[in-house]
């Protein structure tokens, strides 16, 4: 996870047999895909949704079968107040 006042960046690596690629297999990035989602103003200083001036909540949940053994996805969720 990545973070300053301008974006937000969260990234799953694969890793075959314990050892991680260096390549990202899985990338959120806030200042692109979010700002598609929710406008260009929603994240940053003075933002729509998440204003950086502020203490703002970050939860990352990693969806698998119960077993733990095949990794379906990162979702990450950031929060501020009731936004």
């Amino acid at each position: 996870m990545q973070a300053n006042l301008y974006g937000f960046e969260t990234k799953a690596n694969h890793c075959a047999g314990g050892k991680c690629d260096p390549v990202s297999q899985c990338v959120l990035q806030m200042r692109e895909q979010g700002a598609n989602k929710y406008g260009a103003g929603a994240y940053g200083p003075g933002g729509s949704m998440i204003d950086t001036n502020y203490e703002f909540s970050v939860k990352n949940e990693f969806v698998s079968t119960p077993d733990y053994t095949t990794f379906w996805k990162l979702r990450t969720r950031i929060t501020q107040g009731s936004k």
